[in-house]
């Protein structure tokens, strides 16, 4: 980068000029606001600009000149994508595909002449939750937050993530010196530490995790879902629907007490071989909580709760090509009511952390905990 100084100046006292010539190369509009980072990839003699739209788009622009390339966009009836596209040659043909990951945490595959692959697509499992886990805490994840000078609690769906802005800085300096709306004497700060030093009541959240999620996991992809295969498009698929959405499986879930969360995916995953096994595997941060349809369609089965009651937040890992989860962790559940709620906004990091040969993997949440798991 070229630096201006006292020689550079001109005589008359006017602002210097940048030595840099900088030129716009192109602009394109696309289908829809973009709020994840675009991916560049070779195709042919050139490359090309492929970008996610937050609402229904997979765009395709030319490198060169910012046109759109033909057969594109390809256009989703209902989703929405807070993360980038990753390129992964899911076939083993030697040509990279488009591994999609939606809000709603299904896992699409588009092949290069972007159109989806049928089925490839799967979806991640739901977080079962104990019913009524949240009765008798008085912590971090339950307390409501109150704002001096304002009415009321501070709930998501009250713009975006930047809600907690300035305003919310401001805050957590004021509960720093204990007059905010979350004091600190009662364990809240302690919460936090190096070495997960955790208050008992901390340690003992991570049990309101249902105990047979890890059958969900099981359930959820893999040899299970390839049986069926050739009976319909997205075997995959529709095996999530009898494990989920199922008038019997939700019912049996409330008569043990148990709430199936909605997985969703709010930042872009990261391809890594996290268990050492040679293939990539797709690491993912979720983010579980239940909109407005969901608990419509809840009640409709019979179960009426309060959706505000269920945030969560867990690191998947996933076999790209099957489907299948090797492995999960369930992180911090709170409430929409409370300051700090446990959603994850930030894409995992994969690396060798310790020097031992084996994977770890890194990610932060909005609770603001950094959590660093084995790979294996």
């Amino acid at each position: 980068m070229a630096a201006l100084n006292a020689s550079d100046t001109p005589a008359d006292g006017q602002k210097p000029a940048c030595p840099l010539d900088i030129q716009l190369a192109w602009s394109a509009k696309v289908g829809s606001s973009v709020y994840s980072t675009p991916v560049i990839a070779q195709a042919g003699v050139g490359r090309t600009v492929l970008s996610s739209t937050f609402v229904r788009y997979i765009e395709a622009l030319s490198g060169a000149d910012g046109h759109e390339l033909p057969g594109w966009p390809y256009a989703f009836s209902r989703s929405s994508f807070h993360s980038s596209p990753l390129l992964l040659d899911v076939d083993r043909d030697g040509t990279d595909e488009l591994l999609l990951v939606s809000y709603d945490a299904e896992l699409i595959v588009l092949g290069a002449n972007g159109l989806p692959r049928r089925g490839w697509s799967s979806r991640l499992p739901k977080l079962r939750v104990k019913k009524r886990w949240f009765e008798g805490l008085h912590d971090v994840h339950t307390t409501p937050r109150e704002r001096p000078g304002h009415l009321g609690l501070v709930h998501h769906d009250d713009g975006s993530p930047e809600a907690e802005g300035a305003e919310g800085d401001a805050d957590a300096d004021a509960d720093a010196d204990g007059e905010g709306g979350v004091p600190t004497a009662d364990g809240f700060a302690a919460d936090v530490g190096a070495h997960g030093a955790l208050t008992p009541e901390a340690e003992a959240s991570f049990s309101l995790f249902a105990a047979d999620a890890a059958d969900d996991d099981a359930l959820s992809g893999g040899e299970a879902m390839e049986e069926d295969a050739g009976e319909e498009e997205e075997p995959r698929l529709r095996r999530w629907v009898e494990l989920y959405e199922a008038e019997e499986a939700v019912r049996r879930a409330d008569e043990q007490g148990q709430v199936l969360v909605d997985a969703h995916v709010l930042a872009t995953p990261t391809l890594a071989d996290v268990d050492g096994d040679g293939e990539l595997d797709l690491v993912l941060a979720v983010s579980y909580f239940i909109e407005e349809e969901s608990a419509a369609r809840l009640a409709r089965h019979g179960v009426v709760l309060d959706k505000g009651k269920y945030v969560a937040g867990g690191v998947v890992v996933v076999d790209p090509r099957s489907g299948g989860v090797k492995w999960s962790v369930h992180l911090d559940l709170t409430t929409e009511e409370t300051k700090l709620r446990a959603y994850i906004y930030s894409s995992p990091a994969v690396a060798d952390l310790d020097g031992d040969g084996a994977m770890e993997v890194a990610v932060g949440t909005s609770m603001g905990f950094v959590y660093v798991l084995a790979g294996r």
